[in-house]
């Protein structure tokens, strides 16, 4: 009889700059992909933003068997206003913005455009507000074994994209899910286990 060892390991990720950050609409205003902040929500001007988390998979081996879980873990510095009242539920879904969302300066830059309007690449989830004060952590297991399935295609990357449903930006009150480089030096990681032979 013959009995084969299947190990188990934990790769922690951190984001990808190039790849994350917030990005608001009309302006699509990008200047730098260097974290010091970066939010979910309005900035109480026009710009409704929507922030992206980005992964490269390179920590993890070619060999392995399967994903056995994958969690999406982003730090909450602050709720500043009210978004969650104001915008209904925060969504998260899985996009594919490619290897860099490209930076926008003088008018919108199509290509930042189509990232930030990137079509989901599967149905959103709502994010549980049970814990309060908010502490992200999101299970993203099968998006994550989807991506890795398809590395090839996606270049080693998985990338996810926070948003709320209903935003409405009709007050000059900023109102955003936040997250800055004082309280949080990263801005997400990604805990991916799997076995390997």
């Amino acid at each position: 009889m013959n009995f084969r060892a299947i190990r188990l390991n934990t790769a922690i990720i951190d984001f990808e700059p190039e790849t994350s950050g917030s990005l608001g609409a009309p302006s699509y205003f990008l200047q730098t992909h260097y974290y010091n902040v970066a939010w979910v929500g309005d900035d109480s001007g026009a710009n409704i933003d929507r922030l992206f988390l980005g992964f490269q998979l390179d920590k993890l081996p070619d060999n392995l068997t399967r994903v056995v879980s994958s969690r999406l873990k982003w730090p909450v510095s602050m709720i500043i206003g009210d978004p969650l009242s104001k915008f209904g539920p925060l969504l998260l879904e899985p996009v594919d913005v490619g290897d860099v969302i490209e930076l926008s300066f003088s008018g919108p830059n199509p290509s930042t455009v189509a990232d930030y309007h990137a079509v989901a690449l599967a149905p959103a989830v709502v994010v549980s507000l049970s814990d309060k004060p908010l502490r992200g952590d999101f299970d993203v297991t099968t998006w994550t074994t989807q991506d890795w399935g398809n590395r090839n295609l996606r270049n080693k990357r998985t990338q996810y994209r926070l948003r709320f449903e209903t935003p409405n930006n009709g007050d000059p009150v900023k109102d955003q899910i936040y997250s800055d480089s004082y309280d949080n030096p990263i801005l997400a990681t990604l805990w991916v286990t799997y076995e390997y032979p």
